[in-house]
């Protein structure tokens, strides 16, 4: 009974011997998730078809027709196809291979072709920059660099917080996001089209201290003060040859090129502010009407007229352009004054329109008044 034992206890240690060399021999190889996302272009009339999806000769699923929709397989490390088929015709077909060394994300478009079905692949790439790199970069920079590392969905949001002392941080970068999240690394991968967004800071806007229409008629020098006090730092004055008392009178105040704007209206503290002011004319020689002073002090009161008139008839804007579309402006011998100006017209939706209007004016009636669009 003993050497029965002994056999026994020996066949049984060869057995565990013979099973931890056979699990030593064939090692489990290792398998990598593969995502594969497929949007399918949808075709409007002809080439709708559903699409069967394989790697290699293992079917993986099919996509309907105009549909987005994510496969997954387990993969050993290599080199594979994706292929897509037309559902009822394996001919009609496409091709494109990938590899596997990790888990990874692909994904394609496919369109749909009568006798093919061409592939897209969205490319990975990755971050240039992470947050804690960024110091005081513009993000006009940022944003090239996001676009040499191949992004192309890339978006760019103000931040209007700054005051005018703290000018030297316009255009800084605050965040930036990818595909809503500011923690990645160089190393983090995504698809091409992934949104980026780049959040910046800049000025922060600030109203004009009055209409454009009041300002217009206002002393030069309360304008200036009021426009500065308003907060504007880039103001700038232009004149103007007057032709009776507005000496220093306001002709006109644009704002980044504006000329027509309201109190409620916003702009940055840096925009370009242009107060056109009116000088005497003192030479011996005018531009119109006879050499008498008094023509100037009618054609100066007959525009007045003129475009009280014209914002009666359009209560919502009236404009006219006395210094870059004055048409013609003549003294008859009667005291009369004949108009023709190039007008800026608004509706009551705020809708613009240039045109030119015309008329006679004598003291404080308007005769002959037409516009011309």
């Amino acid at each position: 009974m003993l050497l029965s034992s002994l056999i026994i206890l020996y066949l049984t240690g060869c057995g565990d011997d013979e099973k931890t060399n056979d699990q030593i021999e064939q090692p489990e190889i290792p398998k990598y998730t593969v995502e594969i996302e497929l949007e399918c272009i949808e075709n409007l009339i002809f080439s709708k078809y559903d699409i069967n999806v394989y790697v290699d000769d293992l079917e993986i699923g099919t996509l309907d027709h105009g549909v987005t929709d994510t496969f997954s397989v387990e993969l050993e490390e290599g080199e594979y196809a994706l292929i897509v088929t037309k559902e009822d015709d394996s001919e009609v077909d496409g091709t494109v291979h990938f590899e596997v060394s990790k888990d990874i994300q692909l994904r394609y478009k496919l369109s749909c072709m009568n006798n093919q079905v061409e592939i897209e692949q969205i490319k990975n790439v990755n971050p240039p920059i992470t947050m804690p790199e960024l110091k005081n970069e513009n993000y006009k920079d940022i944003v090239k660099m996001f676009e040499n590392a191949s992004f192309n969905n890339i978006e760019t949001k103000k931040i209007k917080d700054l005051t005018v002392d703290q000018i030297e941080r316009k255009s800084t970068i605050e965040e930036i996001l990818i595909n809503g999240k500011s923690d990645f690394l160089k190393s983090d991968t995504f698809f091409e089209d992934t949104e980026v967004l780049i959040t910046y800071h800049t000025l922060m806007d600030i109203n004009p201290p009055a209409s454009s229409d009041e300002l217009e008629a206002m002393a030069l020098k309360e304008v200036l003060e009021q426009v500065k006090k308003a907060g504007f730092t880039d103001v700038e004055t232009e004149k103007h040859t007057a032709y009776s008392n507005q000496e220093n009178e306001v002709s006109f105040v644009s704002i980044d090129g504006n000329k027509s704007f309201d109190k409620t209206d916003a702009y940055p503290a840096d925009s370009k502010v242009i107060v056109g002011y009116y000088v005497k004319d003192n030479s011996d020689s005018h531009s119109y009407g006879s050499d008498d002073n008094s023509d100037y002090v009618i054609i100066a009161d007959a525009k007045r007229v003129f475009e009280n008139y014209g914002l009666a008839m359009f209560p919502y804007g009236f404009e006219c352009h006395w210094v870059l579309d004055r048409r013609a402006s003549e003294v008859y011998d009667d005291g009369s004054c004949f108009l023709k100006v190039g007008v800026t017209i608004k509706n009551q939706y705020g809708t613009e329109l240039e045109a030119v209007a015309e008329g006679t004016v004598k003291g404080s009636t308007v005769t002959g008044f037409n516009v011309n669009y």
